[in-house]
């Protein structure tokens, strides 16, 4: 089934389901160009059988609020071409996201990446002063990608583009691979911290042009054994700071 809106659509409490009773999924919600999608408060998208469906935005998304709305089960993706506006609490992505358009978060809310694969295309802006929070989905990015604060807890950061944080960045688990770039920019302040494992591997380039405070645990390279190579450069002005007696170990036997 398909529901479509090209006016303005407002959801609050409870939960839509995709497929409730197993009569067959594939349903879709497409909110088209010139039409407001609203989700009020910590209404969730879930599917109740292991099919795929998804949400399309091509207008404009809002999640205004407190709490958290889930596209949840790893099962209802979400898509975007338009404007996605996250004014309060956070918003759950699950079963993977295509950003090929704006995604805003006002301060104190929350786009929390969880599971799934999310990708951007050339046209994906990340805009607010809010979090852009990778909570267990794989990042991956073939285009270059702007995020004015990231959040890195657990997860994976992967592909061949560079990722720049221009005002914020903090690391506490996860893995960075691939021979892309992650970017500190001048004036950004950084962060990696905490005793979980953080692993930077497969030639992966950590640079920081900003300040950079390391405490806590070990940063390895090529934990996982993806692949060596990986590097971090502290660049000509930068600040690069270890408080402390944080460790950068290599588990397997290439070069970093």
């Amino acid at each position: 089934r398909i529901l479509e809106n090209a006016g303005t659509l407002t959801v609050s409490g409870g939960t839509v389901f995709f497929n409730l009773g197993n009569l067959g999924g594939g349903a879709v919600i497409n909110n088209l160009a010139g039409a407001t999608l609203e989700v009020q408060g910590e209404p969730d998208f879930n599917d109740n059988f292991p099919s795929v469906s998804s949400v399309n935005n091509a207008g404009l998304f809002r999640k205004s609020g407190a709490g958290e709305t889930r596209f949840g089960n790893n099962a209802i993706a979400f898509n975007n071409t338009g404007t996605v506006e996250i004014t309060g609490g956070s918003l759950g992505i699950e079963a993977g996201c295509t950003n090929n358009g704006r995604i805003e978060v006002a301060a104190g809310a929350v786009f929390a990446m969880k599971s799934g694969t999310v990708t951007t295309g050339p046209a994906a802006e990340h805009a607010g002063d809010g979090t852009f929070s990778l909570q267990g989905a794989t990042l991956t990015l073939s285009e270059p990608a702007t995020f004015p604060n990231l959040a890195f807890t657990t997860g994976t950061l992967r592909g061949t583009a560079t990722v720049t944080a221009t005002n914020t960045f903090s690391w506490t688990g996860g893995i960075m691979r691939d021979a892309g770039k992650t970017l500190i920019s001048s004036g950004a302040t950084a962060t990696i911290s905490g005793g979980n494992n953080k692993d930077l591997s497969a030639n992966r380039i950590l640079e920081n042009a900003g300040t950079l405070t390391v405490s806590g645990g070990t940063v390895f390279f090529n934990l996982n054994n993806f692949g060596g190579g990986a590097v971090i450069n502290n660049l000509a002005g930068a600040t690069f700071e270890v408080l402390g007696e944080t460790d950068f170990s290599h588990n397997f036997a290439t070069v970093s």
